[in-house]
């Protein structure tokens, strides 16, 4: 691969080039996180203070005519900020006895494939799941058959589809959710490669009306967590209540340090008041430490077990 050398004044207007024409985004001072085309010219959208990323996404995929497992996919995105690979190979292991209604448990990136981060569904998601499950799903499902015949004409519902796997001894990790129409495992190369590119298509493609989005997957990601955190800052009363919800929050996101969190804190606020509860936690321990040790030595002094004064010190006459 070969090497550029580029004058102060080129890389600025090649910059400026790839802010203009792909999606470009700068790390916690972002320009734009998605774009929406109208009449020929690309708008930037500030992914922060921006409530209507939903909306104009549940548009685009309406006229875009995804399938009813890339739309439930997509819902399950936007109301829980996870990352597309872990909706995508979502299992049956993620779902409780009472069905979706309780929510959906997904495995964490880096962290094994065990389910153990819940995540609630919103009114949409939760419809648009369970109409791909009772729907499309149905048609390269391969236990649907025996579910149908098991179920005896009921109509179905989650709960019922995982008391059929339990009755059945079939383990719910080896189920997937989201089905391709091969039978097999849906993926996020394959969310990426067809519905995603839909959306850009459509963006690139001149002749088509209507709203265009130039938008990954990823972003949803990044709008979910800045919304959660603003509405953490407006409910807290105090700076340790404030920082003590961001703890729990980054529990909830399933991130082992909040660094995690610095890379899609847009304001920098959360990142300035974890960093700031770190380093007070470190320094309240070196002083315990601290004033651990001089105790020691004092009761070391009570009992004798070193001398009050050192004996081998010299004094200078």
């Amino acid at each position: 691969m070969d090497t550029v050398t580029l004058k102060p004044g080129q890389l600025r207007r090649y910059r400026e080039f790839q802010r203009n024409n792909s999606i470009y985004t700068i790390r916690r001072n972002p320009l734009y996180y998605y774009k929406v085309e109208a009449r020929g010219n690309h708008i930037p959208v500030n992914i922060i203070d921006n409530p209507e990323l939903p909306s104009h996404m549940r548009q685009a995929i309406r006229q875009a005519c995804w399938s009813e497992r890339d739309w439930a996919v997509f819902e399950v995105l936007i109301s829980s900020g996870a990352r597309v690979a872990e909706v995508c190979e979502a299992t049956w292991a993620g779902v409780r006895a009472e069905g979706f209604e309780a929510g959906l448990a997904l495995h964490t990136k880096g962290q094994g494939r065990l389910p153990y981060k819940s995540t609630s569904l919103t009114p949409e998601a939760l419809t648009a799941l369970t109409r791909y499950c009772a729907t499309e799903r149905t048609a390269y499902d391969p236990l649907h058959v025996q579910f149908h015949a098991w179920n005896r004409g009921r109509s179905w519902t989650s709960s019922r589809y995982l008391e059929f796997l339990k009755k059945r001894k079939i383990n719910p990790a080896t189920v997937p959710i989201f089905i391709n129409e091969r039978r097999k495992p849906y993926n996020r190369n394959a969310f990426d490669k067809n519905p995603i590119a839909k959306l850009r298509n459509r963006a690139k493609d001149s002749r088509n009306s209507g709203l265009r989005l130039l938008v990954s997957a990823h972003h949803w990601r990044h709008w979910y967590i800045n919304l959660q955190l603003d509405k953490i800052a407006a409910s807290s009363q105090n700076v340790d209540e404030h920082t003590d919800m961001l703890v729990k929050f980054v529990d909830d996101m399933g991130w082992k340090h909040w660094s995690g969190l610095s890379h899609y804190d847009h304001r920098g606020q959360a990142t300035k008041l974890l960093r700031a509860r770190e380093e007070g936690v470190k320094e309240s321990h070196k002083s315990d430490s601290k004033k651990q040790s001089f105790r020691v030595i004092a009761e070391m002094k009570k009992k004798k077990i070193i001398p009050e004064e050192n004996p081998y010190r010299q004094t200078v006459t």
